[in-house]
């Protein structure tokens, strides 16, 4: 939007040689620094964060727009399988500012403002199970059927046991 007001007079009109955007710019700044690469945004429960939530829209900024309102209703919970940047992980904790995921033993922190969807398991996806107060590394060998909320895994030790997939004792 910003690009196309600086290519067309309309709405945009130049006076004494800069142009006059007819929006509230109480929050302008805001938008500028987030596309400068700055994260500092408004408290969410501010007048300033719902106008800037507006303003993100009208200026068509989704990057922006998708970090404010994940701020108030984030898209995933606590044991939610996701992909992201090329892999499968689960949500450990959902922030302000994005997702705490987990992969491998190891945790990242994911931006709310990067492309996110939820995924599934899937036979010969890697996973780790806590059995016997530990997290083990097990891998999904065979799904019963395909709307089936079980699937079997292949323990270390050779031994094939059932798994939940509802079950928050599973992660990537």
């Amino acid at each position: 939007m910003l690009s196309a007001l600086v290519r067309n007079a309309n709405p945009a009109q130049l006076i004494d040689g800069a142009l006059f955007i007819d929006r509230d710019y109480t929050v302008f700044h805001f938008i500028l620094n987030f596309l400068r690469g700055s994260s500092v945004l408004p408290k969410k429960h501010s007048t300033d964060f719902k106008l800037l939530l507006e303003e993100s829209q009208y200026y068509g900024i989704e990057r922006l727009h998708r970090c404010l309102y994940h701020m108030t209703q984030p898209d995933f919970k606590k044991n939610d399988l996701v992909f992201v940047n090329g892999m499968k992980c689960t949500v450990v904790e959902a922030n302000d500012h994005g997702y705490i995921v987990s992969k491998n033993k190891k945790r990242f922190r994911i931006n709310s403002s990067e492309d996110i969807a939820p995924t599934f398991i899937e036979i010969n996806d890697s996973i780790i199970m806590y059995k016997n107060t530990k997290w083990v590394n097990v891998t999904c060998i065979r799904i019963p059927c395909a709307n089936s909320d079980y699937f079997v895994v292949k323990m270390p030790d050779g031994t094939d046991i059932p798994a939940n997939k509802q079950s928050n004792c599973l992660r990537f």
